[in-house]
């Protein structure tokens, strides 16, 4: 018996749904991503604005480069996690990569509290026994070249 058959409906219906899940905070997080370049945007008119440039104060002509690299760093951490995020679902719908599942999981906790709800519901489901062999057993959808096709419904 492979993994793949020993999942009940529940378990591929929560599967299915938490994929569904972390697909769509996925998404939010790269909409999300785009408001700290808000702040690229506030240092670049800052580099325009002669008072701060005649000031000749070193914090205030590095204030601009400042608001820039802050928004670019706080964007690029929120696109990375909005990556892991659908890379995760799809692992979790063709029930590979069950470490990142784990992983993930503990790790968008912290966002509260979409995340925290998302990580908790995840991990419970992760953690049942026939979930974690079904990972351990060929991908969803596969089909051995020299096996019979299963009968269809």
């Amino acid at each position: 018996m492979t993994g793949t058959q020993q999942l009940t409906h529940n378990d591929r219906d929560h599967l299915r749904l938490l994929s569904i899940f972390f697909y769509v905070y996925g998404g939010l997080q790269l909409l999300f991503g785009f408001i700290p370049l808000l702040y690229v945007g506030m240092g670049a008119l800052m580099l325009d604005d002669p008072s701060l440039r005649s000031s000749g104060h070193p914090v205030a002509t590095a204030m601009p480069w400042f608001f820039m690299a802050v928004g670019v760093v706080v964007s690029l951490y929120i696109w990375t996690v909005a990556a892991l995020l659908i890379s995760t679902g799809r692992g979790l719908i063709t029930r590979r990569r069950y470490i990142l599942c784990i992983v993930t999981s503990f790790l968008i906790c912290l966002n509260i509290p979409l995340g925290t709800a998302l990580g908790v519901c995840s991990l419970i489901v992760l953690f049942r026994p026939s979930v974690k062999a079904a990972f351990e057993g060929p991908p969803a959808g596969y089909h051995h070249p020299t096996a019979p096709y299963p009968p269809s419904l």
